[in-house]
C-alpha cells in the first residue's frame, strides 16, 4: 500500500515538472534533470518490494517449505498376520483427489471400489489400484453419483475378477468364515465406522474373537482390533445384495 502511494506521488510530481518544463519560465536544463530523476524514482519504487511485501513473501516461502517438509500420511502396504491382504486407502495422495465418476472424489465416495481393489489385488493375479477400480466401476454402471456405489458392485465385481463369493446376513456364518481363513467384505451402517454407509474388509479373527479390518477410509481404524460383536451390531443389511456381508471363497 505504501509503495503504491509513493509511486503515485512520484508520478504526479513528474507530470507537474513536465508541465513546468513546457509552460514555465524556469531554466529548462535543471527541470529536465529533475523530471528524469522523478521517473527513475518511480521505476525504483515500483520494482523493489515494500518491507511488508517482503515479510509476506518470506512467510509464504516458509509455509511452502513447511508443506514440503511435512510428509503425507503413510499407509500400510499389507494387513493381516501373514500380510496377505493388500491395503489401499481411498484418501491416498496418489488418487484421493481424482474422480469416481463425473464429479465425486475417490476420497469421499470411493470406499466400495477401494475395498474391491484390495480383494482383487490380494487374491487374483490382477493388480488394480483404487483409481483403476473406480474407472472400471463407473464404466460398468456401478457408480451411484453423489452417494458412492450401488451395492451390486461387490458380488458382481468379485465374480468378474474370478473370486467366488457368498452373500449372507448371518453374523455366525461370517465368524465361521473368518475362523476358516476366508476374508469378508462388510457393509457398515451408522456407528464406529461411518455415519451412513461404508464398505470395509474383514481380514481375520484372532483367538480372543477380535477382528482385523482393512478400512479404506481410516488407518487408525485399520490398526485397531475390533470386537466381533461391534461389527455384527453395526453391519447394515443391503436389500439389493440380500445381506450385509460378502464372504470371499479364497
Amino acid at each position: 500500500m505504501i509503495r503504491h502511494l509513493m509511486f503515485l506521488g512520484l508520478v504526479l510530481l513528474g507530470f507537474l515538472q513536465l508541465f513546468t518544463l513546457f509552460f514555465g519560465r524556469r531554466k529548462k536544463r535543471g527541470l529536465v534533470k529533475r523530471v528524469f530523476l522523478s521517473f527513475a524514482a518511480c521505476l525504483l519504487v515500483y520494482h523493489f518490494p515494500s518491507p511488508e511485501e517482503t515479510r509476506n513473501t518470506s512467510f509464504t516461502v516458509q509455509a511452502q517449505i513447511g508443506q514440503e517438509i511435512q510428509k503425507p500420511e503413510t499407509y500400510p502396504e499389507y494387513i493381516g498376520t501373514e500380510t496377505q491382504i493388500v491395503y489401499y486407502n481411498q484418501e491416498d495422495l496418489r488418487w484421493g483427489e481424482k474422480t469416481y465418476g463425473p464429479v465425486d472424489k475417490i476420497s469421499d465416495a470411493g470406499c466400495g471400489p477401494t475395498v474391491l481393489a484390495m480383494a482383487v489385488s490380494s487374491f487374483t493375479e490382477n493388480e488394480m489400484n483404487p483409481k483403476e477400480m473406480c474407472d472400471w466401476a463407473y464404466v460398468n454402471g456401478y457408480c451411484s453419483v453423489g452417494s458412492g456405489s450401488y451395492h451390486t458392485l461387490i458380488a458382481q465385481g468379485l465374480e468378474c475378477f474370478g473370486i467366488d463369493t457368498r452373500v449372507t446376513n448371518s453374523s455366525k456364518e461370517v465368524e465361521a468364515a473368518l475362523e476358516s481363513g476366508n476374508p469378508v467384505i462388510a457393509l457398515m451402517g451408522e456407528g464406529h465406522f461411518t455415519s451412513g454407509g461404508h464398505f470395509i474388509l474383514l481380514c481375520e479373527i484372532d483367538e480372543d474373537g477380535k477382528v482385523t479390518v482393512a478400512d479404506p477410509k481410516s488407518v487408525e481404524r485399520t490398526n485397531t482390533k475390533w470386537e466381533f460383536d461391534i461389527i455384527a451390531e453395526e453391519a447394515k443389511m443391503s436389500p439389493a445384495a440380500g445381506g450385509a456381508y460378502w464372504i470371499l471363497e479364497v
